[in-house]
């Protein structure tokens, strides 16, 4: 099994990690707009432990959410060219990289959002 964390951050790095990207979009485009909050990638490596699967399985694990406070409908096509189509099937803060099978098959839900955790002006 291999389970693939997004940009990983702690609860104590918020100000100086995430504000930044969510300030200049251009540093958090190099992973899609992706993150994950060390609590949430502790949360589905515990998962993914506790089950066993057969054969080898790929799971992405990344939070809710994109790392953007514009949707990435607008964002992907800005910093990727030719992403247009792609790009436009996102839906509000649906995210590039999904979780989709690791919540199928592990159970996993992301708890935390900068969203909820990082105050804005």
């Amino acid at each position: 099994m291999a389970l693939r964390p997004c940009y990983l951050v702690t609860p104590e790095e918020l100000e100086t990690r995430l504000r930044p990207r969510l300030e200049h979009p251009e540093l958090a485009a190099g992973n899609l707009f992706s993150y994950v909050d060390i609590r949430d990638a502790a949360l589905v490596f515990r998962l993914a432990v506790e089950r066993e699967l057969p054969g080898y399985s790929v799971f992405f694990a990344g939070a809710a959410d994109p790392l953007a406070r514009e949707p990435l409908a607008n964002l992907l096509p800005r910093y990727y060219p030719g992403a247009e189509k792609m790009a436009a099937a996102l839906r509000g803060t649906q995210p590039a990289i999904s979780n989709r099978r690791a919540e199928a098959v592990l159970g996993y839900r992301p708890r935390y959002s900068w969203r909820d955790l990082l105050k804005l002006d």
